[in-house]
């Protein structure tokens, strides 16, 4: 299924057959003596899985509420699916097990299908307006085959599962009529509908998104395999290259893995872009098209903002063939590599760090092209630090949620890490818990003594340690309740035996 317009839900034909084919079976989920309670359980929350799509009163204010609006609605329709197919399984339990008799409320299932039945069969013959073959451009191409075909081949697709909907729909009412009618031989009905579902499912998925070798997908492309062999640092493709596709083929990209922005990073990265540059469509993925501002040298070197030297972001990746007289060093299936020969490495030791009130004071001092992040790092809490700090550090291991350095310092400074900084990040030097401190607005640091020390940064939230207490909780009651169980039944058993001595 999928959302058009914000609110209109819409949906294949095919959905709309397993739609029909789960009527006939789902509903009766409520003539199981022993389930009902469980299967009101599995009703309402489709209806909740269901109330954004559907724009139910009260349920969509419910799901915009800060928290319920981190969710995927993608993962309701899922959760909508199984519901529907656990009242069917509930439903077929409780036909195999006798509990279904004839009932007055079967009507409304079977109007229901009747009606589905006679809106698919309508539109057989009126196919929406989008598919309007007349109202394509004769010389339209859509994907390099002609727009007016293309709409035939779609017409054709609606039409073949429309038919297939029209059939199980009929079948439904059908169906329903011989239990209102009070048929007794029913297990025949069980095995026609169960294997229409399945039948339905299969037809929907044949021939669909078939799979292929990947490289044909993400073929190699030889200026990004020799980028890979390069010193490391951050890259950052000027209008080409999402960031998922970079991290797929193992080029760390400033961006993240799928472009979701956080707060921080772009108030930072606002200082380094290109003015007038456009805003992509969602708001959500503003540095999926980032265009970054910079100059160009008399030698042909690229000057970029300090804040991406910051940020380790060492190579910019143009999808062109750029003048001969610019110093790039790849060039090749129309791309051309420029270093930026200012940035930073991903852990570096400022020489000094400053105190500044979080604000427009610390945005004022990033914006500055004159920021030098190897000479300065601010923070908005005052540290015992001497005037000027020395030391090296580097990368050691590196995890998704553990990053280990080795920090050699010949005074007493702050080590910073150009990652995203994160309330979740816990650090510890030489197994001390050490606070992290907020650098640069954006990104991590931790104050680091004289002599060679072992830097951890860990990522252990406060949801994860939560988590793990509610979960070691249910574990738990769940063993304290089985034992219980156990212990009641062996006494049951000591009753029951010491009845049957008595009486004997």
């Amino acid at each position: 299924m999928r959302i058009v317009d914000g609110n209109q839900l819409e949906s294949s034909a095919a959905g709309y057959a397993g739609l029909l084919a789960t009527l006939l079976l789902a509903p009766l989920a409520f003539c199981h003596r022993n389930l009902k309670g469980r299967s009101f359980l599995w009703l309402g929350l489709m209806v909740l899985s269901l109330g954004w799509v559907l724009d139910i009163p009260g349920v969509v204010h419910l799901m915009q509420l800060p928290g319920a609006n981190f969710l995927s609605y993608n993962r309701w329709m899922m959760l909508t699916g199984f519901a529907l197919t656990a009242l069917a399984v509930t439903g077929i339990d409780a036909v195999m097990k006798g509990m279904v008799k004839s009932r007055h409320w079967f009507a409304v299932p079977a109007l229901l299908a009747a009606g589905l039945c006679a809106w698919c069969l309508y539109r057989m013959g009126h196919l929406p307006a989008k598919l309007n073959i007349l109202d394509a451009p004769a010389d339209a191409m859509y994907m390099g085959i002609p727009a007016r075909r293309a709409l035939a081949m779609a017409g054709e697709y609606f039409t073949f599962y429309y038919a297939i909907g029209t059939a199980l729909g009929a079948l439904t009412v059908g169906g329903w009529a011989l239990l209102y009618s009070g048929a007794r031989s029913r297990g025949w009905m069980v095995a026609i509908a169960g294997s229409l579902m399945m039948a339905e499912l299969l037809i929907y998925a044949y021939n669909v998104n078939p799979q292929c070798d990947p490289a044909l997908y993400y073929p190699q492309v030889s200026a990004l395999e020799e980028l890979k062999q390069r010193p490391s640092g951050r890259i950052l493709g000027v209008s080409c290259l999402p960031p998922a596709l970079n991290l797929m083929i193992g080029l760390p990209d400033i961006r993240g893995y799928d472009a979701v922005d956080p707060k921080r990073l772009l108030d930072v990265l606002e200082f380094a872009q290109q003015q007038g540059t456009s805003v992509p469509p969602h708001p959500y993925a503003r540095t999926q098209a980032f265009i970054p501002w910079g100059t160009w040298t008399s030698d042909g070197a690229l000057r970029v903002s300090p804040v991406l030297s910051m940020l380790n972001v060492r190579y910019l990746i143009f999808c062109q063939d750029l003048s001969s007289q610019i110093k790039a060093i790849i060039r090749g299936d129309g791309y051309t590599v420029v270093e930026n020969e200012l940035a930073m490495a991903r852990t570096f030791v400022p020489q000094t760090v400053q105190v500044v009130d979080e604000g427009q004071q610390l945005m004022d001092q990033l914006r500055a092209v004159t920021f030098d992040p190897a000479r300065v790092s601010y923070v908005t809490e005052h540290l015992d630090l001497p005037a000027v700090s020395r030391g090296t550090t580097k990368i050691l291991e590196e995890f998704p949620g553990r990053v280990v350095l080795n920090a050699r310092m010949d005074t007493a400074g702050m080590v910073v890490l150009a990652d995203l900084w994160d309330k979740g990040w816990q650090a510890q030097v030489d197994g001390q818990v050490t606070p992290i401190l907020i650098v640069n607005h954006a990104i991590r640091g931790v104050v680091v003594p004289p002599g060679q020390h072992r830097v951890v940064f860990r990522y252990a939230p406060d949801s994860v340690r939560i988590g793990w207490m509610i979960s070691g909780a249910a574990v738990a009651v769940g063993l304290g309740w089985a034992a219980w169980i156990m212990q009641c039944r062996r006494k049951s058993r000591r009753i029951s035996a010491g009845e049957l001595k008595s009486v004997n």
